[in-house]
């Protein structure tokens, strides 16, 4: 089958096609690629950023109100400034401790007993320690089991340390906040404390728990990576792949991570991918469909062509025959040559004919021409024959001759002794 020139070309044509379907699906792929890896950063930075934001501005109006409330510090009825705090910034309850004798007040009326020191107390040594506003870690309110974070702020005059204030404030509204924030229906955010510890996540029993059990790879250090990262890390979260986002929480530690299903993420890809490969076979299946109508059509004069040179090459051709020449292509050039070839093959055969009938004649000539030497080559062999008989006689009366003529010459060298003895004889 692939011996066919149309088949070839077909197929050559298909795979040409398909090639340039292929690049130009790479090509695209990889573009739009890029682009979503763009468009995905730039969605993780504007969630996180936003969502963030607005958990930084409910926690900065809080650290606010807290650094503002010297008259819970200094007046002298510390009281209706706590009272007026809590009910302001919707604390659970807000106090102010003393550092000189370690009395406390409190806005609810709570009496802490006799050991309780507030001096000895995480928020009043932190905020100590940092000379500012500062927020505590959460943890589960004893009475209501709520999740709290204690806000403190210490006051100074004079370079002297004079009050310590602090507040609890529920955070549900940031954990409900939080675990709403899902860019698709597989994404998720979570809130997570500088040391790791998860401060909110969709999951609540995974509050106050330490973020490596998300992941053994999000600790502490990671989380710093994070903060500065320039493009959204992949890591594998609920046995899915995430792409993480994270922004900072104004006035804390805190980082707000939003972690994007990658699979969503790259839906759009798959999906023109897809299609590409789609239109790849559809457009193939057309190609084989279109190119093969109209090769039959240009190859039919060919085929015209070759039909004709198969016929003479069969020995059983006929040379008058002749291919049509409608039209300037190729084929209808070989139409030409074909005609003009067979013509000249005519007139050769032609002459050829006469070529013969000569050469035939002049055959039949020489036959007989052959025929009539043979016959004298017949007579003069039997000529030689007599001849070579009468040769033999003569060779043979030679032969006595010769002898008689040695005889001779024996005869006449005896005379010519007995002469010249008699010479001698004379002579003496």
């Amino acid at each position: 089958m692939l011996t066919s020139l149309r088949t070839r070309i077909l197929i050559a044509a298909v795979v040409v096609i398909t090639l340039a379907l292929v690049i130009n699906g790479i090509a695209s792929y990889f573009t739009l690629q890029s682009h979503n890896e763009r468009q995905t950063a730039q969605q993780l930075d504007a969630t996180a950023e936003g969502h963030a934001q607005a958990v930084g501005e409910w926690i900065e109006a809080r650290l606010a109100m807290a650094a503002a409330a010297e008259g819970a510090a200094f007046g002298d009825a510390p009281l209706a400034s706590l009272q007026q705090l809590a009910a302001s910034g919707g604390f659970l309850s807000t106090y102010v401790a003393d550092p000189r004798s370690g009395d406390m007040v409190t806005s609810d009326g709570w009496v802490p007993p006799a050991d309780y020191d507030p001096r000895v107390r995480p928020w009043y040594q932190r905020a100590e320690a940092v000379g500012d506003t500062v927020v505590t870690l959460p943890y589960v309110d004893a009475n209501t089991g709520q999740l709290v974070v204690t806000i403190a702020h210490p006051f100074y005059q004079g370079g002297r340390l004079e009050a310590v204030l602090g507040g609890d404030i529920v955070i549900d509204t940031i954990v409900e906040g939080v675990a709403e924030i899902r860019p698709s229906p597989e994404s998720f955010a979570f809130l997570v404390a500088g040391d790791g510890t998860l401060i909110a996540h969709p999951d609540p029993a995974l509050a106050l728990e330490p973020a490596t059990r998300l992941n053994p790879t999000l600790d502490a250090a990671f989380l710093e990576e994070l903060a500065v990262a320039e493009a959204p890390p992949r890591l594998a979260l609920g046995e899915r792949d995430r792409l993480l986002g994270s922004r900072g929480i104004a006035g804390t530690d805190w980082q707000l991570v939003v972690a994007l299903d990658e699979h969503e993420a790259t839906a759009g890809l798959r999906a023109i991918l897809g299609t590409s490969a789609l239109t790849l076979v559809l457009v193939a299946l057309g190609a084989v469909l279109v190119l093969g109508a109209l090769l039959k059509v240009v190859f039919r004069r060919l085929q015209l062509a070759r039909d004709a040179m198969q016929d003479v090459a069969s020995g059983e051709g006929d040379l008058t025959r002749r291919l049509p020449e409608e039209g300037q292509d190729e084929v209808a050039q070989i139409a030409q040559a074909f005609n003009r070839f067979v013509a000249k093959m005519d007139a050769v055969m032609l002459t050829i004919r006469d070529s013969s009938e000569s050469v035939r004649i002049a055959a039949n000539e020489i036959a007989s021409g052959g025929q009539d030497l043979s016959r004298r080559t017949d007579s003069a062999a039997s000529s030689l024959q007599q001849t070579s008989a009468s040769m033999e006689e003569i060779t043979g009366t030679v032969a006595q001759t010769a002898d008689s003529a040695q005889q001779a010459n024996q005869l006449a060298l005896s005379a010519s002794q007995v002469a010249a003895r008699g010479g001698e004889v004379v002579g003496e």
